[in-house]
């Protein structure tokens, strides 16, 4: 509501709508009611962004089709329909953590192939950004993209798969970070934010078990 520019995609909604929207969201997540504000962060904001507006917005990011796989994972977690379908059990055990995984995964795999794809636009970002650039100059610009695509695609891939999770999830969400703090508000801070608290949460403990009560 604070941002002049959010109302002036054609493809938003009317902020207002945003706000109410986001607000309920957020108050059913405060209050554990993570079943229903995933089905409604799905359907009613996620995957409007991902379907209406980030194929016409290539800068859109790809943290929101994340937080998009994030939030069916907690719309379809084990306590909810899916658990309770004898036929699909096996899904509710399987469907729900490779969800919340793609939903961490998604923005790495994006960033890497991009890096790979289009070099000259990440060159040119990390010339022009002054933290960025402090953190490539001990191995250049041109090396510090290609680590990019190989470091971005790898942990995407270990992610899926579910291996070394407490090594993983503190890399995923230490580069997660590192982007915050070198992108800066508001480019995909609060997704950001989201993404870490993901990372954090998938791979936590010693078998890096993943649930939510609903």
């Amino acid at each position: 509501m604070l941002d002049p520019e959010i109302g002036l995609h054609p493809r938003l909604p009317n902020p207002a709508v945003l706000l109410v929207l986001h607000a309920a969201i957020g108050s059913l997540l405060l209050i554990k009611s993570t079943a229903p504000a995933g089905a409604a962060s799905f359907f009613a904001v996620t995957a409007y962004y991902v379907l209406r507006v980030k194929p016409f917005a290539p800068l859109a990011e790809p943290q929101t089709v994340g937080l998009c796989s994030i939030s069916l994972y907690l719309a379809l977690n084990s306590r909810s329909l899916l658990g309770k379908l004898p036929r699909i059990r096996w899904a509710a055990q399987i469907l729900p953590p490779l969800l919340l995984r793609s939903g961490v995964a998604y923005p790495f795999v994006e960033w890497g192939l991009d890096a790979l794809r289009n070099p000259a636009h990440f060159k040119a970002y990390i010339a022009g950004n002054e933290l960025a650039y402090l953190l490539a100059k001990p191995v250049g610009i041109e090396v510090s993209v290609f680590l990019i695509f190989l470091t971005e695609c790898v942990l995407a891939l270990l992610i899926l798969l579910g291996v070394w999770r407490r090594v993983v999830g503190i890399v995923s969400a230490s580069l997660l970070s590192t982007f915050l703090v070198v992108a800066g508000y508001p480019l995909a801070f609060p997704q950001n934010l989201g993404l870490i608290a993901a990372s954090l949460y998938i791979f936590k403990g010693s078998e890096g078990r993943a649930s939510v009560s609903a």
